[in-house]
């Protein structure tokens, strides 16, 4: 056991090695001394390095421990809705936002995705620029901090090493590369570590299979716990049950894909490949990769578990151990002799790959952020070349400091931190790049909106919202890119803007001339109506006849609508019949704004002409009209609860 173990540090080490003379290598090439090669490659990228550059460091960690953990733990709805969400949104991203976003960010000078859009939309205060900038620290930082995470993690559960030490070192490693050879040494490192991470799911997953005992045993297996196989339901490890994965939960992981439109290490892809048409190339590169890389990350976690009923790795128990499935597969693999060891050494390799080209892509992000994002375009700064390098340095040291210091938790998920960060970078910058890129009517103060929006929501789902749970309990980068999206439309110029909604009445518009006069009579008693509603049914279902029909075995929606709600309604009921004659009051003055031709704008007419005949018939008519509501209120109360009697109340 102790010399397999040597082989695998040492193949590890010269890994390690060869990473940091790769950045050496860069360095004396010029391409860390100036900002455009430092933070950008000077725009040389082949296709092939951009493509696996782009996806090595967008598949991190969670790549080879996030979702093999969370296969291995609870089976394959969640991973596998994810997983496929991932790879939609990997394909329409290089598809529909790699070549404008090539093409626009070279015609403008812009080297970092907020410096592109501050420039798109004239921001000569550069306040975009200072929002994206926090906006990226703040959620690059915490992403940071999962692969330093990841690399404590794996050496400390294969060797022994103290954890904290472990990450230190790791962290060092990708720190000095980065430092070293900038946005080359970082894309070129990316190239390499995809290959080990291609290598390390092809072997781990051969090898698993056979010492789980055939492909047969592994399906026979995964299908003996509930849920585990299926697409609709998942495992639960706390019941030993199956629990619902129903259409909300699909659409939820399925957003995923959303993220794509935001990520800015990906989107700086784009920006650096050398010609606009090798994209074409580079797509079909990368969405393939991302597609055969995922599919078999899943299949690592069934077959671990396959592993661990054959008695060969024990069962891990928690999301945080059951990420560590790839690590103990491979030091399995190690105590089958030299080879077999110097492979499980390039696995473990794979896994640091996985985690170093996601962390010294935000590093180097991060650290464009700082130095010229806000340094130079927001405060006005002014650098040399010398000390604009020293600047980017010394905040990627920093940054990296701070990373960690939130990894110091050795117990922390890796796929959970991700999925957060994800969901921040999604919903700030997502909305933002689609409308800059495909809406010529978008503009600075809607860009603004919708960024600052997007990263307000994800925290406030995350921690206000989600945890009432139910329906409310949706991933986080959804409804904040809805609401990102919906701010940044009505900041541009509002759903006028969109040329579907007319703001007047025309009889050529249909339907369309209807939407905008109805929400403005609907809105606002709509909220009454609510709000009534809910006080109601708080009372009606604390009622003992509720709690009775309970007990009996009901089912929950006869109870909620033949029970509960009916009688509910009779307060608001009472509300709706006064509300009703006050909404056609409100109708006199819409139809007036919109240009709508009915009694409303005949009687402002009429009282601006003094037409008193009209006045008076109009008036006759609206206290006609609250009488006849109040009497169908009435006759209402008889239909919602047949205990009323109207002549003597309440039998």
């Amino acid at each position: 056991m102790l010399g397999s173990q040597v082989v695998i540090l040492i193949t590890i080490a010269v890994y390690l090695i060869a990473m940091v003379l790769i950045g050496v290598y860069f360095g004396k090439k010029g391409s860390g001394n100036s900002s455009d090669d430092f933070y950008l490659g000077g725009r040389k990228m082949g296709p092939l390095v951009t493509a696996m550059s782009a996806e090595a460091s967008d598949m991190s960690s969670y790549l080879l421990m996030g979702l093999p953990g969370l296969a291995y733990l609870c089976g394959l709805p969640e991973v596998s809705w994810t997983c496929i969400g991932l790879a939609i949104g990997t394909y329409l991203n290089w598809l529909i936002v790699a070549r404008r976003l090539r093409r626009y960010s070279a015609r403008i000078g812009a080297i970092t995705v907020p410096d592109f859009f501050s420039r798109r939309y004239g921001d000569k205060k550069n306040l975009l620029s200072a929002i994206a900038a926090v906006v990226i620290l703040v959620f690059f930082i915490p992403y940071t901090a999962s692969g330093f995470k990841a690399i404590g993690t794996l050496f400390n559960s294969l060797f022994g090493v103290d954890y904290h030490t472990a990450m230190i070192v790791g962290a060092i490693v990708v720190i000095g590369y980065t430092v070293l050879g900038g946005f080359m040494a970082v894309s070129f490192t990316d190239l390499i570590q995809s290959i080990f991470m291609t290598i390390a799911l092809i072997v781990v997953v051969v090898f698993g299979i056979q010492q789980a005992g055939g492909v047969d045993t592994v399906i026979a297996n995964a299908e003996a716990l509930p849920g585990y196989l299926s697409m609709t339901k998942g495992y639960d490890v706390t019941t030993g049950g199956a629990a619902s994965f129903g259409g909300l939960s699909i659409i939820s992981t399925l957003a995923w894909g959303l993220g794509y439109f935001g990520m800015p290490h990906i989107l700086l892809r784009f920006m650096a490949i050398k010609e606009e048409k090798k994209l074409n190339d580079s797509r079909r590169i990368a969405t393939v990769w991302v597609v055969i890389s995922m599919f078999i990350a899943v299949a690592i976690g069934v077959i671990g578990y396959s592993v661990s009923v054959a008695g060969k790795v024990p069962f891990l128990t928690n999301s945080s151990d059951a990420e560590t499935i790839i690590i103990k597969l491979a030091d399995l693999m190690s105590q089958h002799g030299t080879l077999l060891a110097i492979v499980a050494g390039v696995i473990l390799s794979g896994i640091l790959a996985a985690t170093m080209s996601t962390a010294d892509s935000q590093l180097l992000t991060a650290a464009s952020s700082v130095s010229q994002d806000l340094s130079q375009n927001v405060f006005g700064i002014k650098l040399s070349s010398k000390t604009e390098m020293i600047v980017a340095r010394v905040t990627v040291l920093v940054i990296a400091a701070i990373g960690i210091t939130l990894a110091w938790d050795p117990n922390s998920s890796v796929f959970r931190v991700v999925s957060f960060a994800w969901a921040g970078f999604g919903a700030a910058f997502g909305p933002v790049v689609l409308f800059s890129l495909f809406w010529k009517r978008s503009n600075k103060w809607g860009a603004l909106a919708g960024m600052v929006a997007g990263g307000v929501m994800v925290f406030v789902w995350k921690y206000l919202i989600a945890p009432m749970g139910g329906a409310w309990a949706i991933y986080e980068l959804l409804p904040a890119f809805v609401v990102a999206s919906t701010l940044m439309v009505v900041f541009c110029g509002g759903v006028e803007a969109l040329h579907f909604f007319p703001n007047t009445f025309s009889e050529a518009n249909g339907i369309r001339g209807y939407i905008l006069p109805c929400l403005c009579l609907g809105l606002y008693p709509m909220c009454y109506i609510a709000r009534l509603t809910r006080s109601s049914m708080l009372d009606a279902i604390n009622q003992e006849y509720i709690k009775t029909a309970r007990a009996k075995g009901l089912k929950t929606a006869p109870i909620i609508f033949k029970h509960a709600l009916r009688n509910a309604l009779i307060p608001v009921i009472t509300y709706l019949g006064p509300l009703t004659a006050f909404t056609l009051c409100g109708g006199f003055v819409v139809e007036k704004v919109f240009n709508i031709p009915g009694l409303g704008r005949s009687f402002v007419q009429s009282i601006t002409a003094l037409d008193y005949p009209m006045i008076m018939g109009t008036v006759i008519f609206l206290a006609t009209f609250i009488v006849l509501m109040n009497l169908a209120v009435d006759i209402l109360y008889k239909v919602v609860d047949p205990r009323i009697n109207l002549a003597k109340g309440v039998d």
